[in-house]
């Protein structure tokens, strides 16, 4: 300090407020300049590609939280920091089925790719996936075609006589396996103690007959036993 008596006056100047970026990965982001924190941005993920579709949002710096990081189109808050967020994306899954038309094995069974046979069999592919359908005719029965469906309630769009045959995963799709009774090979019924009808060679999967004879005085039929 002087001799004298001091008087001194702070001055202030107008601050630019702080601006913030928001850099998208795979998609748009509203407004396109920078803005200051508190600023609502909306990020739009771009249109998948074909056999892929929105997964979700991850955020790769800027500390912020996304209002639904599942939703395609989503907003978030803008902090005090650049903020970096990737869109993300995953395969279209379709569900391939293969079942018997009779829903059991009786005339015979599904299978996909190696997996285990039985009467219906089914799972989800990524999309444009190869999988392939094998059908196998029980003894006495041989198979006749696929019945195509594009849902378990729909009509018949298309048959393939092919087996095993190759779908590819492009959409749902439900193959039902036809078979019929093999009419090359036929079996006969042997009765003791009584009588078949008909009495002739038949196919698989036809109805028969089979009488006992009136029993001896003092018997009567008791049961029938399959030798």
């Amino acid at each position: 300090m002087g001799t004298a008596n001091v008087e001194v006056t702070a001055n202030y100047k107008d601050v630019a407020p702080v601006s913030y970026t928001t850099t998208v990965n795979n998609g748009t982001v509203t407004p396109t300049t920078a803005v200051v924190a508190g600023t609502e941005v909306i990020i739009t993920a771009n249109e998948p590609e074909t056999g892929k579709e929105f997964d979700k949002w991850t955020v790769v710096s800027g500390g912020i939280t996304l209002a639904d990081e599942t939703a395609r189109e989503t907003t978030f808050t803008m902090g005090i920091s650049d903020v970096v967020v990737t869109a993300t994306y995953k395969d279209i899954q379709y569900w391939i089925g293969a079942y018997t038309t009779t829903g059991d094995t009786t005339q015979g069974t599904v299978q996909i790719n190696s997996g285990s046979k039985g009467s219906s069999r089914g799972q989800n592919f990524a999309y444009n996936t190869n999988v392939t359908l094998t059908a196998e005719a029980a003894e006495g029965f041989r198979f006749v075609r696929w019945d195509i469906k594009y849902s378990p309630s729909a009509g018949v769009s298309a048959t393939n006589s092919n087996n095993p045959t190759t779908v590819n995963a492009l959409q749902d799709y439900y193959y039902y396996a036809v078979f019929e009774a093999d009419t090359s090979t036929k079996y006969t019924t042997t009765v003791n103690n009584g009588t078949v009808a008909p009495t002739t060679a038949v196919v698989a999967g036809t109805e028969v007959t089979i009488t006992a004879n009136e029993p001896e005085t003092g018997k009567e039929f008791d049961k029938w036993t399959v030798v």
